[in-house]
């Protein structure tokens, strides 16, 4: 008998062997001379099939069994014969080879011990050159993603379901995916292997519409127009000779993307923990794309609230109400070329124009990208570019026309004469009016109608012959209340604004959540997920390292299921600018969405209770001299619940603590040296240096007060507040003043706190503070204390919002 050390050694080759040999054996099943066989074209001679309904021969790249085996499947065969019969002799290794007659636990191995290894070259290396010059680093990294970029590829492809899903994000995403991986997961957007067997898609139309293929269909092509990761597109023509696109569904298709996503969670909850939890959202989603009957619900109700205002611009295919089933769904057919096929035919003619290698073009592109920043256009020539083009454009269309007009004129006079169809000169692509068109549709969808197409990528947006957009593919739309809407507009409104306190206030409503709420955390993550990613967002970091250094400061704990595929489509959209050769601020482009909704709704946002709409200060900064009273009107604001919420930021000193003070509550001790630090980084929202020691207020302690839905009152002195109004905090800012010099004297030597010579230093600095008072735009207000009561009745209506300065 084996021990259990040697048994679960033995196990462990094993498995990998018989994962290995599944990549280099054939499948068995059905031979090729009997899928030939198959009855279908003898039973129903009558259907004309437009393709050939032979499998189509295989192309480089394009399907599993191309994929590329790991290393030690050469000696696989021999290995799981040699090891395999030593571990059938143990318990543990018949329990593994029971698990292992599962199809999902076989997929979930594959990509376990294809994934595994990869993740754990890129940790090792990326810790040993740490520190390291950029150059080296970088040159490191290309010779990895070189070296990997086919494998990642080959996993995806021979996996399919839901990994297609994540390739074809990374694909569109040239910015930040390496080159290496992005050349070859474009191929997912368009050439998806399709189904090995070509008899099914036929055999299951007819099974789901429960009539031959020859009654409903004049002609059915077997070979698929398009291929995704649920099921696959044919051309058909009805009987009626409307032309139709049928799309079936893939077998087992829904039990394998819910093992899928189980593994893909289990993975990043080990290497990116930070995204783990928006994996709900996606599960619950994704269970609607394996009913064709909810995707053409979606495309009515989608074409019914767009039809009236985009009619002439984008086409969204109905589909055929009789013929539409769990697992088919008969549409109209939308002539046009793929967004991403025409861009890569454009790039091989301008290469070939210019005599370079359409790589070369690709890395000037790159370079390009990493130019531009959150513009449209960055350098005259993209101006000058993007009006030949509209020019080219708008004349070539004129004259198609001017043709149309006559043929059809031809077609009256010549009425026996069958006319041919027009056809619609191909124009370049302009890409600030295609992305332009793309992004603004799906904001009408989002905050005008309440109904998103999350799943906008490149491969489903098609460029018609007449100029149109052709939008497909709808399994993914989401449906938001109008709480939601008005939720996430103000959410749209701050980051457009680059307003960080709002930002964050709003993230935190919509229900996000870290493990601290720490405020620059948030609004990295906001920004990330629903505006923009370029370089000033990560801070100068690669996408991957800025994503595990936030994941380190304050790891994201909550993610609400609710927006998490609005937040996806942001990142698509951002995606088609990004191939288009443009860099987006989405909320630059929504906030007149945003902004409209907010001010239709402007009462329901009241009765919500947001503070988008009150006047309500986020932030309150006392100023005035020392005796004046500032002490004791604030401990009468913080006594009176009539005030609200107020809260006091803690302030950071280089000084040490007095008696009976504790750090993080009376002040933020820290070091000379930490502090200067902080200063360069331009953490300190005001700071002074005072006898020796600084005294600084930094940005995340107030954020961290307005973000816990508090008032931060402020109390700091005239330089302090000029800091304040550079860094354009947005807060009520008050100058409490006494009646006169006179009075502020006799105060100072009552309290009986200072000496003779501090009085007089005290009233000197006054008489400053008092001549600053009155500097335009430094105050909102001035309270003169001559009255307790009413000086604090004046500042308790500022902080309500009952007054305005």
């Amino acid at each position: 008998m084996l021990s259990p050390r040697f048994a679960l050694l033995l196990l462990c080759i094993d498995l990998v062997c018989w994962q290995c040999s599944a990549n280099i054996l054939p499948a068995r099943g059905v031979s090729r001379s009997e899928v030939r066989q198959n009855p279908l074209t003898d039973k129903h001679d009558r259907v004309l099939l437009l393709g050939d309904a032979a499998p189509s021969k295989r192309k480089e790249g394009n399907s599993a069994m191309d994929t590329k085996p790991p290393p030690l499947a050469v000696f696989a065969p021999i290995a799981q014969h040699v090891l395999g019969g030593l571990l059938r002799l143990s318990p543990l290794g018949l329990a593994a080879l029971l698990i292992l007659q599962s199809e999902q636990a076989r997929r979930s191995l594959f990509f376990w011990t294809n994934a595994v290894p990869i993740y754990v070259h890129y940790k090792a290396v990326d810790k040993m050159l740490e520190g390291r010059p950029k150059k080296v680093r970088r040159e490191a990294f290309e010779r990895l993603h070189t070296k990997y970029a086919n494998r990642v590829y080959d996993v995806i492809v021979h996996l399919g379901g839901f990994y297609l899903k994540f390739g074809q994000i990374g694909a569109t995403r040239e910015d930040f995916v390496p080159k290496q991986w992005t050349v070859l997961l474009e191929r997912l957007e368009d050439k998806v292997p399709p189904e090995k067997d070509p008899h099914y898609p036929p055999l299951l139309v007819e099974k789901e519409l429960k009539r031959p293929l020859h009654e409903v269909f004049d002609g059915f092509e077997v070979e698929p127009m398009g291929s995704a990761s649920i099921g696959q597109c044919h051309r058909a023509i009805l009987k009626d000779r409307r032309k139709v696109v049928v799309k079936v569904m893939r077998p087992h298709a829904k039990r394998l993307f819910e093992g899928d996503l189980s593994t893909l969670e289990q993975f990043c909850k080990f290497a990116q923990p930070q995204i783990s939890p928006v994996f709900e959202e996606f599960r619950h989603q994704f269970k609607s794309e394996f009913d064709y009957r909810r995707e053409a619900e979606n495309l009515q109700l989608v074409w019914s609230k767009l039809k009236g205002k985009w009619s002439g611009r984008v086409v969204i295919p109905q589909p055929i109400s009789e013929l539409v089933t769990q697992d088919v769904l008969v549409m109209e057919y939308v002539p046009g070329k793929k967004l991403v096929d025409v861009l890569k035919e454009q790039a091989r003619r301008e290469a070939a124009k210019r005599g370079v290698k359409v790589e070369d073009l690709q890395r000037e592109h790159m370079e390009m990208l990493r130019r531009r920043q959150n513009n449209i256009f960055t350098s005259l020539g993209d101006i000058q570019q993007s009006v030949m083009i509209k020019v080219h454009n708008f004349v070539v269309r004129v004259g198609d026309f001017m043709r149309r007009s006559s043929q059809q004129l031809s077609s009256v006079c010549m009425s026996d004469v069958k006319q041919k169809p027009f056809e619609w000169t191909e124009l370049p692509v302009d890409p600030d009016t295609t992305i332009s068109r793309v992004v603004e549709v799906h904001g009408d969808q989002l905050f005008e109608h309440g109904c998103l197409n999350c799943d906008p990528h490149p491969g489903n947006i098609l460029l018609m012959p007449d100029g149109r957009l052709g939008l497909i593919d709808f399994g993914q739309v989401k449906k938001l209340s109008l709480e939601e809407r008005i939720l996430y507009a103000r959410l749209i409104v701050a980051l457009a604004e680059k307003d960080s306190f709002e930002i964050v206030r709003a993230y935190k409503e919509m229900g996000v959540r870290t493990r601290h709420n720490t405020p620059h955390v948030l609004q990295a993550w906001a920004t990330i997920l629903n505006d923009r990613d370029d370089d000033s967002v990560l801070e100068g970091q690669n996408f991957q390292g800025y994503m595990e250094e936030l994941n380190r400061r304050d790891p994201l704990i909550h993610a609400p299921d609710t927006f998490v595929l609005v937040q996806r489509a942001s990142v698509l959209l951002r995606g088609c600018a990004i191939v288009l050769g443009r860099k987006l601020s989405m909320a630059e482009r929504w906030k007149k969405h945003a902004t409209r909704l907010l001010t239709r709704y402007r009462r329901h946002v009241e009765e919500l209770g947001m503070a988008c709409v009150t006047a309500t200060p986020k932030c309150v900064v006392i100023c005035g001299p020392s005796g004046v009273g500032k002490g004791t009107l604030i401990n009468m604001l913080l006594k009176d619940k009539g005030c609200g919420r107020l809260g006091f930021s803690v302030s950071h000193t280089t000084r040490k603590p007095r008696p009976g003070e504790v750090d993080g509550v009376h002040y933020n001790f820290i070091t000379h040296e930490v502090m200067e630090k902080l200063l360069k980084k331009s953490k300190f929202l005001e700071h002074a240096r005072v006898h020796g020691n600084i005294y600084g207020t930094s940005f995340e302690a107030v954020e961290k007060v307005i973000c816990d839905g508090k008032i931060c009152i402020l109390d700091i002195d005239v330089q302090g507040v000029r800091a304040c109004r550079r860094s354009k905090l947005e807060a009520a800012y008050v100058f409490i003043a006494p009646p006169s010099i006179a009075e502020l004297e006799r105060r100072l030597t009552g309290r009986g706190t200072e000496s003779e010579e501090q009085v007089t230093k005290r009233l000197r600095n006054a008489i400053g503070e008092l001549q600053d008072s009155h500097q335009p735009g430094l105050f909102d207000f001035v309270i003169v204390n001559d009255d307790l009561q009413k000086a604090f009745r004046q500042l308790k209506m500022i902080i309500t919002g009952q007054v305005s300065n």
